[in-house]
């Protein structure tokens, strides 16, 4: 007669360790859910469409061109003179506290040709190197 061996089964059933698995991975999505949730809050502010212009002008009437004239051709109204910012290759240029079309600045003292870059919210809309005759 053969005798029958009854297999003892200590381990968990398999709907029990697929309910855990689940529960495992829910989990795990919900950390990750939280973890990059916080990277999504920041908002990133456009810079407006703007238009500037860089020309040489002569300001002193002798018929040489002695200064740069940059102007605000095309944007928004009041536009805030602190998110735009004017450098030359000779140095930074001082801005007014609002810009609005039409408006401009003149910088002086400048010789030889200069690089002007205009930049409204560190996006650079104007990017030009002037001919300077004086």
């Amino acid at each position: 007669m053969k005798k029958l061996q009854r297999m003892k089964d200590n381990a968990v059933s398999p709907v029990i360790g697929t309910i855990m698995m689940v529960a495992v991975t829910v989990v795990l999505g919900i950390a990750v859910f939280a973890a990059m949730a916080g990277y999504g809050d920041e908002s990133v502010e456009e810079a407006p469409s703007t238009g500037f212009r860089a020309s040489a002008v002569d300001t002193d009437g002798d018929g040489k061109t002695d200064a740069i004239r940059v102007t605000y051709i095309t944007g928004p109204a009041n536009l805030d003179g602190a998110d735009v910012s004017i450098t030359t290759s000779e140095g930074t240029a001082p801005t007014p506290a609002t810009w609005s079309p039409g408006d401009f600045i003149l910088i002086d003292g400048v010789t030889g040709p200069v690089t002007v870059t205009v930049a409204v919210l560190d996006v650079t809309v104007l990017d030009r190197t002037v001919a300077i005759d004086a």
